[in-house]
Order: C-alpha cells, then sequence, then structure tokens
C-alpha cells in the first residue's frame, strides 16, 4: 500500500505556478477541485473514472484578519471590514476575510494507492504530521478493506479542518458580542450549537433605548453601523450555510458508497462517521 499528503498552505487562491504544478504533474486527478477552490465555491464530488476513484470538496469560512497584516482577498466581497466613516475611537470590529479550503484525495479502484491533496492555511504543518500517523493506523486496519479506508481518511481530514472552521467561526462572534452593540438574540441565533459565547453584557443601541437619540447629530451614523453589523452577520450566516449544506451531502453520499460496500461485507461498520474519532482537546477547549 502506497499513500501520500501533500499540503499546500493557500489561504484564499493557489499563485499560478503552484496550480500548474498540482493540475499538471502532481495531482491531475482531482482537477475539479483545483477549480472549485480557485472559483472560491463550496462543492463536493465523488465519483469513478478509469479506475480511479475521486472524492473532493471545497469549503468557504471567515477568519478574523491578524492586525496589521494585508487582506489575502482580493474581491471585496470576500472582505468585511468596517468603511472609514464609521471607524469609531472605540470597540471597532476586526476585519476579517474568506477563507477557501480544500480536500482532494483519489485513490485506484481497489483503494490500495492513494494521493491527497489539502489546499488550506487553517491546518498547521503539525496537523498534517499528526494526520499522517492517524492515516496510516487506518490505513493498516483496513488492510483488508482499503475501499472503506480511503473514505475514513478523507472524513478525518474533513473533520480536523471542520474543528478550525468552528472555532474562528466562535472568534468572529465573541468579536461582535465585544465590540458591537446588537441584541442578545440576533447575535446568538447565528452561533454554532454548543458554543462557548457568553452575551450576559451585551446592550441593545442607543436609539432602541431611547427613540429620542434619533434626533441627535450622530444618529445617522448609529444606524448605518448597525446596517453594518447586520449584513456583516449576513454574509457570515450565507457563507457557512452553504459550507454546512456542502459538508451534509458529503456525509450522505460517503455514507451511501460504504453501505454499497457493506452489502457484500456485514463487518463494515454502515455509518462512515461512526470510524472516524478526530478528537483534539486543544481543539475542542478553543471553539
Amino acid at each position: 500500500m502506497r499513500h501520500r499528503f501533500l499540503l499546500a498552505e493557500a489561504a484564499y487562491e493557489l499563485p499560478p505556478g503552484l496550480l500548474r504544478l498540482l493540475v499538471h504533474v502532481l495531482h491531475p486527478e482531482v482537477v475539479e477541485c483545483f477549480k472549485n477552490h480557485q472559483l472560491r465555491v463550496s462543492r463536493f464530488g465523488l465519483w469513478t473514472r478509469q479506475e480511479t476513484v475521486v472524492v473532493h470538496i471545497t469549503l468557504r469560512s471567515w477568519a478574523i484578519k491578524p492586525k496589521g497584516s494585508e487582506f489575502c482577498a482580493i474581491r471585496e466581497d470576500d472582505k468585511i471590514h468596517l468603511p472609514p466613516d464609521l471607524v469609531r475611537s472605540y470597540h471597532n470590529p476586526s476585519d476579517m476575510e474568506l477563507k477557501v479550503s480544500s480536500i482532494g484525495m483519489s485513490t485506484n479502484e481497489f483503494g490500495d494507492f492513494s494521493k491527497c491533496s489539502i489546499i488550506s492555511d487553517l491546518l498547521q504543518e503539525k496537523d498534517i504530521n499528526e494526520l499522517g500517523e492517524r492515516a496510516q493506523e487506518i490505513w493498516d486496519g483496513f488492510t483488508h478493506q482499503p475501499q472503506i479506508g480511503r473514505f475514513v481518511v478523507f472524513s478525518v481530514v474533513l473533520g480536523l479542518l471542520c474543528q478550525e472552521m468552528v472555532a474562528n467561526y466562535n472568534g468572529i462572534m465573541d468579536d461582535f458580542l465585544k465590540n458591537t452593540q446588537l441584541e442578545q438574540q440576533l447575535v446568538t441565533s447565528h452561533s454554532l450549537p454548543n458554543n462557548r459565547i457568553s452575551a450576559d453584557s451585551l446592550v441593545q443601541p442607543s436609539y432602541l433605548q431611547n427613540p429620542a437619540k434619533l434626533q441627535e447629530r450622530d444618529a445617522d451614523a448609529e444606524l448605518r453601523l448597525s446596517l453594518w453589523n447586520l449584513e456583516a452577520l449576513y454574509k457570515l450566516n450565507n457563507t457557512v450555510s452553504a459550507s454546512v449544506k456542502t459538508i451534509e451531502g458529503a456525509i450522505t453520499d460517503i455514507n451511501r458508497q460504504v453501505e454499497e460496500v457493506g452489502r457484500s461485507d456485514p463487518n463494515v461498520e454502515p455509518n462512515i462517521m461512526n470510524l472516524t474519532n478526530p478528537r483534539d482537546p486543544e481543539r475542542e477547549a478553543r471553539s
């Protein structure tokens, strides 16, 4: 058995030279995955073509941009930042930018030879080293069922990526709660289940507490700031909803493939998610 992982640490899109190398030399089997990544669309694919099984996924997410750094995102729609005329002397929300991550795996029909390319800056080199060890354990455990092993390995990689996305998303919600004035129910309704967000100290905008505030000179700026907050949350919600829908579709399709193998082998676990356990206490504490 022979298996290979390749990590390209790209936060937004691949440099042209690296893209050509991946498409023409390193991993041409998952060219559609690279196309989705460059187009920045959340999409999942699974098929068999010329005795090669391909499974890939591209996901969009958001993260807080480190202070002092430049935006990696090029398109204005892929950035969230406060307009200069609304910047206040205190409590300004952090800038955010779109992240695009992709996983592309190809194996031979039997499943004992595989290549897995990961394009993301959410996973670090340490994660890939740990992933390699975990993947080897999985392949060893599925020596006689590599057709199933490939989906377990793919699911573990996807699980690690999802943990980082959740951590970033909750970090954004913490930042909103700290630096904006939104009603508690509005913000927490956009939070993921089992989040660690606390909104006990959140207050309503002053013009909701006292309508007379609308007659003051800075009322226009405060209304526009509230509108910006709502638009930012709407953009965040749309992105995470599309990614969650893509992940759910991936789980359904992968489980269907496992069930097909299970019809000929009763020892196969019917749910692929029960075969993976990428739990990481450090990541769970962050999320």
